[in-house]
């Protein structure tokens, strides 16, 4: 959409399909955001989720005869006053022509048309109105757990919104909840471990047959090397933890950095995981 007045701001999908797009008016702070509605339903047809999600499709939307004119004769063929024929609606890029229960169903919707521009009118109308019901229901099932359908960008993120907004929909913020002894399994990593596991990828290496000899050894350590790298790097050293937490039986832990002895500790709190999402 790119107009005297209106510009395409922002623009989500492929050339031929677009998922959604903010048009922006250049004199107003006006913005306004076009969403295809597939991206929140499993892949169907807009014919197919107007009568899941609607009132029907089929008695509503009409027909209308997308080969009859081209951009050279729009206006002469729309200004005509009888209706299109049957041959008309034959298309040949569907290899369909319309039955005569359908053409006659058309031909009762055009009698109250002055002419086939006003037809057409009426028919986009149609092909409006029939989403408006499937639409609100979408964003009624989504607002049943408190989720702005339209703040997000397909159902699988709808989706997860969901499952956060399940796993805390019991959730207090001011509530008192126990604590239970801690009666975990400790990890501590010794020096048998350690060598296991090297051990292990060893017998991995060895069993896929794979090349070792470029392998980093100690040999391979530059310390002139490494600071060069290093102060490069912005930021600090990361720590990954791998945990299984589980609800109502492990604590929450906090990260404490000393900055004296530049080490990371982590603390076990006194509070108890209730929830876990995830």
């Amino acid at each position: 959409m790119q107009c005297k007045d209106w510009t395409i701001s922002n623009y989500i999908g492929s050339p031929t399909q677009a998922k959604q797009v903010i048009v922006h008016h250049k004199k107003l702070n006006l913005k306004v955001k076009f969403v295809d509605m597939l991206t929140y339903l499993q892949p169907m047809e807009l014919k197919q989720a107007a009568k899941d999600f609607g009132d029907g499709y089929d008695d509503k939307k009409g027909l209308f005869p997308y080969e009859a004119f081209n951009t050279d004769n729009v206006n002469e063929v729309l200004s005509k006053s009888e209706p299109f024929t049957m041959e008309d609606f034959n298309s040949s890029l569907k290899k369909t022509k319309i039955c005569q229960k359908d053409y006659q169903i058309y031909l009762e919707d055009a009698k109250r048309f002055k002419n086939r521009w006003d037809y057409l009118q009426f028919y986009n109308e149609q092909d409006t109105y029939i989403m408006i019901k499937p639409l609100m229901t979408l964003i009624s099932l989504q607002f049943k757990y408190k989720i702005d359908m339209f703040s997000f960008m397909s159902m699988a993120a709808c989706s997860n919104a969901i499952k956060y907004a399940k796993a805390y929909e019991d959730f207090d913020i001011n509530g008192v909840y126990p604590n239970f002894e801690d009666q975990s399994q400790k990890f501590y990593l010794t020096e048998n471990y350690w060598q296991s596991k090297v051990r292990g990828y060893q017998l991995q290496d060895k069993h896929q047959r794979r090349d070792t000899t470029n392998n980093v050894q100690d040999k391979d350590f530059d310390i002139d090397v490494y600071h060069l790298i290093r102060s490069g790097i912005t930021g600090g050293l990361s720590n990954v933890m791998h945990r299984v937490n589980r609800a109502g039986i492990d604590f929450i832990k906090r990260l404490y950095y000393n900055k004296e002895a530049k080490k990371v500790t982590v603390l076990t709190t006194d509070h108890r995981i209730t929830h876990v999402v995830g």
